[in-house]
């Protein structure tokens, strides 16, 4: 998933680069990715399913297979597993909060609003803060769904970008740390 977010960004910052920034030509780039990995998706579809609605048309939705898995889940490490998922909860409300981030509204946003307008990376002195001469991997990955989607007012779009990376370092912490608790 990282890989792909920095695949997504990589794409993004070429199409800047070269003035084809919109949302024509990244859902284009979404559509072959899509058909690329078709199978791949329709696999992951089905472990999904399975794991999701393990339970027959007949059974209800509190038979105990769902509990079961449930259960078995927070098997082991019971306070460390419920404490990331409490924080998972906790950004989740998060997400749509309106930004009020000194750094992201002075620096970060301007940039993304400046790609997805212009449809280019250009570097702009009229841009306040660092976007005249700093790397903008960051920027473009956040800016991609903002072009792909059309979205440029609260609540953005990016945010559930930014939600989906703390699930993947709270695994990454989770892997790391669990040998040792």
């Amino acid at each position: 998933i990282t890989a792909g977010y920095v695949v997504i960004a990589a794409v993004g910052v070429i199409l800047g680069l070269l003035g084809y920034f919109n949302w024509v030509m990244l859902w284009l780039f979404f559509l072959v990715i899509l058909g690329g990995s078709f199978e791949t998706i329709k696999a992951h579809a089905g472990m999904v399913k399975a794991a999701c609605f393990p339970f027959s048309a007949e059974d209800s939705m509190f038979a105990a297979p769902m509990f079961k898995r449930v259960r078995n889940a927070y098997a082991g490490h019971f306070f460390f597993k419920i404490s990331l998922t409490l924080l998972l909860a906790v950004n989740l409300f998060l997400v749509f909060v309106p930004i009020t981030g000194r750094d992201t509204l002075t620096w970060h946003l301007p940039a993304m609003q400046d790609m997805v307008g212009t449809q280019h990376i250009t570097f702009s002195q009229d841009v306040a803060g660092f976007y005249p001469w700093s790397p903008v991997l960051g920027e473009v990955l956040y800016a991609v769904p903002m072009a792909a989607f059309g979205n440029m007012t609260d609540p953005y779009i990016f945010q559930v970008v930014q939600f989906s990376t703390i699930i993947l370092l709270l695994a990454m912490t989770f892997a790391f740390l669990e040998p040792y608790i």
